[in-house]
């Protein structure tokens, strides 16, 4: 039973026992852990159980619908599984008060989002149901003329910088940008503009953004979004201005890959994972997932997208696409062990495309993967999530003799530096070498 503490946390500690003693499929987990999610995006921090209260429920409802501009069905639908929570809190001790129910909302139409047309409820009038439709017109970028001091920054980046600079990038490249614009527009408590591209604005921006919270490299990659952006807009002539922002230090960190007993531990804590996921044993599912990327050290992007066509059981070799690769430019092919191949053997059924089929969101799989870790004893910080696997494979290519800058794909020896670990490298330590000093 989880304490009655008011520094519970719901996302972290308390839902994970729900799930567990609900025995809740991986589709209402889903759902209950976007609305515990998106709570706690309302609040700017990790809820608490001291943060359900009635007050806090209606704010996060009207917060939904107001900010976020969800229909009122999404919203009645996400507080409801708040309140689920509240309720087995409440039946836990963990909270005295019990929730009331949420009054009816008002529907209203969706926030209007750039370059996406307004969606029509219901039927069409009579007179459109029979009349020859016309294709919508091609969205163009504004003309340079057209744009002002005053332009949105989301605008201009759905209009001009996505078409024109990152066509045909990755999916995760175009959202690390949204997320930057988003972040820029909460430090201004408004839409950002054209003209907040100057110095002052993204340095104070970049100070916001370290408020104790974030590492330094975060702070830098989403600042350098904002300042891609700026570059781009000089450069064609909207903006006069070049950037002179200073980077934030940032702290090399030692890189710290899994030893031998905790590669067993999580391995054992895969292999017990109850439940199906799309039809597959969790068990087998997960093991083959970390079988896959011990084997290849690749991303696990990559390895989540392989598809049985690419898989040569026969012959022992799994070929990754430069489409499902970080970078998109190059394939390359990995062999696979004789145990991994009798796993994957296991998996075959029920017919599917993908090796590794996950139908639900992204942040769900690092939410359960948190508890294959918890589960096997092992840390669950961003630091030790399915990377720290890569580079404990690049580590023990490395002390193998073999040459991990090759087998990982890196463009130069100084990027795989970061993956190394000393522990298992075994560089050369004073310790080592230094004569001890005698004291007579």
């Amino acid at each position: 039973m989880i304490a009655p503490t008011n520094s519970t946390r719901l996302r972290e500690d308390l839902f994970p026992v729900y799930i567990e003693e609900r025995g809740l499929s991986h589709g209402a987990a889903v759902a209950f852990h976007h609305a515990l999610q998106r709570f706690s995006t309302c609040l700017g921090r990790s809820a608490t159980i001291a943060d359900l209260s009635d007050e806090n429920v209606l704010a996060f409802a009207a917060w939904l619908l107001n900010e976020k501009g969800y229909a009122a069905a999404t919203v009645h639908r996400t507080v409801s599984y708040l309140l689920v929570i509240w309720r087995h809190a409440h039946g836990k001790g963990c909270v005295e008060t019990f929730p009331r129910p949420v009054p009816n909302l008002v529907q209203r139409e969706p926030k209007p989002r750039p370059g996406v047309p307004p969606v029509r409820r219901g039927r069409k009038p009579e007179s459109e149901r029979n009349s020859a439709s016309t294709p919508p017109l091609p969205m163009r970028p504004p003309g340079i003329s057209q744009i002002g001091q005053g332009q949105a920054l989301f605008e201009l980046f759905y209009d001009m910088y996505m078409p024109m600079r990152i066509r045909g990038r990755s999916a995760p490249t175009t959202l690390q940008h949204r997320i930057a614009l988003r972040h820029f527009d909460r430090f201004l408590n408004r839409k950002a503009t054209i003209g907040d591209l100057n110095n002052e604005t993204v340095t104070a921006f970049g100070t916001w953004l370290a408020d104790g919270t974030r590492e330094a490299i975060t702070v830098n990659k989403t600042v350098e979004k904002v300042l891609a952006q700026w570059r781009f807009y000089n450069r064609r002539g909207i903006v006069s201005t070049w950037p002179d922002v200073m980077a934030l230090p940032e702290v090399e960190r030692v890189p710290e890959a899994w030893l031998p007993d905790e590669l067993a531990r999580l391995f054992a804590a895969c292999k017990a994972q109850e439940g199906d996921i799309v039809g597959v044993p969790a068990g087998l599912w997960w093991l083959g997932l970390h079988y896959a990327i011990y084997d290849t050290a690749e991303r696990i992007g990559a390895v989540r997208a392989i598809e049985w066509r690419n898989v040569d059981l026969a012959g022992g070799w799994v070929r990754f696409p430069g489409g499902t690769r970080k970078g998109g430019k190059r394939d390359i092919v990995r062999r696979l062990h004789p145990d991994t191949v009798a796993h994957l053997r296991t998996m075959i059924e029920p017919k599917r495309e993908c090796v590794f089929p996950w139908p639900w969101d992204t942040s769900l799989l690092y939410f359960m993967y948190e508890r294959v870790l918890r589960a096997a004893g092992l840390p669950w910080d961003r630091r030790c999530k399915f990377h720290k696997l890569r580079r404990t494979v690049a580590s023990m290519y490395h002390q193998a003799g073999g040459d991990p800058t090759a087998f990982l794909d890196h463009s130069s020896r100084k990027v795989t530096q970061a993956y190394l670990d000393p522990r298992i490298v075994q560089t050369p330590q004073a310790a080592d070498l230094l004569p001890r000093v005698s004291i007579r």
